[in-house]
């Protein structure tokens, strides 16, 4: 008798495991096809499609059979929405024809390479980044959308804040300021650690200085701790 409950035990425990490993097939096997069905939809959406293209140029059709005052309405509609889309344009010069050339810039100093750089108080801070006049770094669309976008800055400063219980700073310029340099020091060389401190290109700090001015024109400049 006793070996038969042994003997009913060991196939119970048989069953039980058969039926977990079923299980666990099961689970892996619908996660499986969750994934593939999320980098199919994800696929989707980042692919252009036809239709998309076919809305882009009746979008550019009827922009141009706009006159001037209505261009002008609905720049100031976009401007109330989202600031920083007609910033970006404003800032890029297209309306003047290319802001760049390979000629050096009398307003650049000597060590700089990308002719947007500007003197700078100190030769620690006199850096380029090295790149050529159409390729400059500040003037890129990952500068804007990573660095310069007010929302992006709003979300990272008050992050930070609520991780290390801070004061929020009173001078949204200067708040913004210092959380693009920090956005841009993560995006360029990734999180740094204590002590360790990155110059930034003079190109990107002067962009990032001119999109939020110092009411007076003081600014703190690289320190080597950090801040």
């Amino acid at each position: 008798m006793k070996g038969k409950t042994l003997a009913g035990t060991k196939c119970h425990r048989s069953v039980s495991a058969n039926e977990q490993r079923t299980a666990t097939r099961v689970s892996t096997g619908a996660g499986q096809r969750r994934r593939r069905q999320r980098m199919t939809e994800h696929r989707q959406m980042c692919t252009p499609s036809a239709s998309r293209c076919d809305t882009q140029g009746t979008l550019e059709d009827r922009i141009r059979a706009l006159g001037s005052e209505d261009l002008r309405k609905i720049c100031v509609r976009i401007a109330e929405r989202n600031p920083d889309i007609l910033l970006e344009v404003l800032d890029s010069g297209f309306l003047h024809g290319p802001e760049v050339t390979n000629q050096h810039s009398p307003d650049a100093p000597d060590w700089c390479v990308c002719n947007r750089c500007k003197h700078m108080p100190t030769v620690i801070e006199s850096v380029c980044c090295r790149m050529t006049p159409e390729n400059c770094i500040s003037s890129s669309q990952e500068m804007h959308l990573c660095v310069l976008q007010r929302c992006v800055l709003q979300t990272a400063e008050a992050y930070r804040r609520s991780l290390f219980g801070l004061p929020m700073e009173a001078d949204e310029n200067k708040r913004y300021r210092h959380t693009a340099y920090r956005q841009y020091i993560v995006w360029r060389h990734g999180r740094l650690g204590t002590g360790n401190r990155r110059v930034i290109p003079s190109c990107c700090v002067w962009r990032i200085r001119d999109r939020y001015p110092d009411a007076n024109g003081v600014y703190t400049g690289f320190r080597p701790t950090r801040f």
